[in-house]
């Protein structure tokens, strides 16, 4: 099935590997305005990551993020909760999510779901179990929006955007608005794909703006503070990068 270029209601109107658990060694309610280089009390301490494939693709956005979050707080650790194929559905039924989460030693957690592998309705339901959950042990939950993909194209992505638009209105979440911008790239930059060969996982291009927006949103950062490229993700061609980071900013500032 051919990818059409997608009109967004705001802008145009997710275990394997070694460390996929454990620690790393719009419309949508955002914060407003960067935040000074030095300022490193809005930056969590420790945030957690609930996900699957989608985060955990091109060696994982936690390390990466982890590393970014340190260049402004020392202390700040990212750990990754992550299932192949995972939706939030399976997440809420593991006993793993449930007791990381369940610690109290996480400051955030981004919940990253996987609406084509369930449905819009579970997505919904459990995205609000689990922003539940978080809250009462003291944990900000915070979404991170992902994209469609054909193998599973019965979701289009103004439906999972619009699904995340409606979590977070309702139960006061951020959102990460990474299928808004993946829409926005695609509509704008056609021949620049953020897909990997299998049509469906992000490639490089894609893993930086995850990257570059969950950092942005858990840390303010806009304009030339947003992530550079990490240096596991160094085969980027800088001028890719360069674009992808302007269009998340302006993403960011709606």
């Amino acid at each position: 099935m051919q990818r059409l270029p997608v009109l967004l209601v705001s802008l145009l109107a997710a275990c394997a590997g070694p460390r996929l658990e454990g620690s790393a060694s719009s419309s949508i309610p955002q914060p407003d305005g960067p935040l000074p280089a030095s300022s490193a009390a809005e930056v969590p301490s420790s945030v957690l990551m609930v996900g699957n494939s989608f985060t955990f693709w091109n060696k994982g956005l936690w390390g990466p993020l982890e590393e970014g979050l340190r260049a402004r707080s020392a202390e700040a650790t990212v750990r990754a909760c992550m299932r192949g194929g995972a939706s939030l559905e399976v997440q809420w039924g593991r006993e793993k999510v449930q007791r990381w989460i369940s610690s109290a030693e996480h400051e955030v957690v981004v919940l990253q779901g996987d609406i084509p592998e369930a449905s819009v309705a579970s997505f919904e339901e459990h995205a609000g179990l689990l922003i539940a959950l978080c809250r009462e042990h003291g944990a900000e939950p915070v979404l991170l929006e992902t994209w469609d993909y054909e193998r599973l194209a019965w979701c289009s992505l103004e439906e999972i955007v619009a699904a995340h638009e409606r979590v977070a209105s309702e139960h006061g979440v951020r959102v990460i608005p990474v299928g808004e911008a993946w829409g926005l790239a695609r509509a704008r930059r056609p021949e620049l794909d953020l897909y990997d060969r299998d049509d469906e996982h992000p490639n490089l291009r894609g893993s930086y703006l995850a990257l570059v927006l969950t950092h942005a949103v858990l840390t303010g950062a806009r304009g030339d503070a947003l992530l550079p490229v990490p240096e596991v993700w160094s085969a980027l061609a800088p001028e890719d990068a360069a674009w992808l980071r302007t269009l998340a900013d302006e993403v960011l500032r709606g």
